[in-house]
């Protein structure tokens, strides 16, 4: 889904959410490096520094996988930036996948 516009999967328990896990991302996206910040922002860490250095350890064409309580607007423009496209899921409430595609190969 190109745009960013977000594709609502519904709840069913996250446990049973197929996309809760490294798995259920690279069903999305075989290889997506996945980026879990759910915890440091409950927390009040900051994230932006550990997600910027998993997008400096993409492969050429790789995909990031962010995985987020709200969808991160301020991030696309970020990526956009640095050649990616992104691809928004609301998995439910509070939770959020969001896939940093490559635009081309870099």
């Amino acid at each position: 889904m190109e745009g960013g516009y977000p594709m609502f999967i519904p709840e069913e328990g996250l446990e049973k959410n197929p996309l809760s896990s490294q798995a259920g991302v690279d069903a999305l996206d075989p290889g997506a490096v996945l980026v879990d910040v759910r915890e440091d922002l409950k927390t009040g860490r900051e994230c932006f520094d550990r997600i910027m250095s998993a997008f400096e350890s993409l492969r050429p064409g790789q995909t990031l996988a962010l995985r987020a309580p709200f969808q991160p607007n301020a991030l696309f423009a970020v990526m956009a930036e640095k050649g990616f496209r992104a691809e928004s899921l609301h998995l439910a409430q509070e939770d959020w996948i969001v896939l940093f595609h490559p635009v081309s190969e870099r």
